[in-house]
């Protein structure tokens, strides 16, 4: 889902080259294209990961310019984001609909029916799909007759990209290994103090990990992960993936749970485990470790 990939650079890399495929599409007249780009760029808006003033633009360009196709991509967006824009920008959206108002005469009545009804089948965002606090999301600003540069996105993805590929390299070449070593630990630990833009990768291969690991490649996966915790290179709230009841756990990953623990108590201590669980920032995060009851087939050995 575009709002759980917005981080700041994938997030304007995305925007970039669909207001890319939306501008070429429109100056051939490509509707099968321009349809799909606007809805997902209307999604996008919904999710106010983008700045209303690149919705107002789009609808603005098609109306300016109006064929029967541009005018059916013009109304298909509205109807999508209509609700934002609505609420966002009612002057800005209340202009867009008097410019339809003066081209349109059979389909306006479907475009003002929609309005009249307050976009009641086209919802802003749907509930289900607010997944991220509305601190931690970011609005890009970003116009049609912004400069994009596509070579420095494709470096940009191409950038990501290795990032997580050698995260993943470091933790591969540690599960290989006869024996847990440590050096794989201390190099992932280092490459996350230089540069934070490993921490998420990492973050998001532990709760990976944690689901789909082969037995065999456990006890150095785990004992991994259990270094970047200790270090604090990674967060404690990575453990939220963790779910201790008779649907989500397995054999896998009971023994990956074990473990982790094992080699954390071996890190801090228990005491200063035990103090670090009782975080009061921790708990919500690991309400799923220590579940108020619990199947007693369950329970840790």
């Amino acid at each position: 889902m575009d709002i759980l990939i917005n981080s700041q650079k994938l997030g304007e890399l995305l925007l970039k080259r669909l207001v890319v495929q939306f501008k070429r599409a429109f100056l051939h007249n490509d509707k099968n294209v321009c349809l799909p780009s606007t809805r997902f760029i209307s999604h996008i808006v919904n999710q106010r990961l983008v700045h209303k003033i690149l919705a107002l633009e789009i609808l603005t360009l098609p109306v300016e310019m109006p064929t029967d196709d541009s005018v059916e991509v013009a109304i298909a967006f509205l109807k999508e984001c209509g609700v934002e824009l609505t609420e966002v920008s009612s002057k800005g959206a209340g202009t867009i609909f008097e410019m339809l108002k003066n081209i349109l005469q059979i389909r306006q009545t479907l475009v003002f029916r929609v309005r009249k009804d307050g976009f009641k089948d086209h919802q802003s965002v749907i509930e289900s799909l607010e997944l991220v606090e509305e601190n931690d999301q970011f609005t890009h600003l970003l116009t049609l007759d912004e400069a994009t540069d596509l070579e420095e996105s494709e470096r940009t993805f191409k950038n990501v990209r290795q990032v997580i590929e050698l995260c993943h390299m470091f933790l591969n070449c540690c599960a290989e290994q006869r024996t847990y070593e440590k050096f794989y630990g201390l190099l992932a630990q280092r490459f996350c103090a230089i540069n934070k833009i490993y921490v998420e990768p990492f973050e998001e291969i532990f709760k990976d990990t944690y689901q789909t690991t082969h037995t065999n490649r456990l006890p150095n996966v785990s004992k991994f992960f259990a270094h970047l915790l200790f270090t604090d290179a990674i967060g404690w709230d990575v453990l939220e993936c963790i779910k201790l009841n008779e649907e989500d756990t397995t054999s896998s990953s009971h023994k990956f749970i074990k473990i982790l623990f094992q080699e954390l108590v071996e890190y801090t201590g228990l005491s200063q485990l035990n103090r670090k669980l009782k975080d009061e920032a921790l708990l919500e995060s690991l309400a799923g470790v220590f579940p108020k009851s619990i199947h007693p087939k369950k329970k840790m050995n």
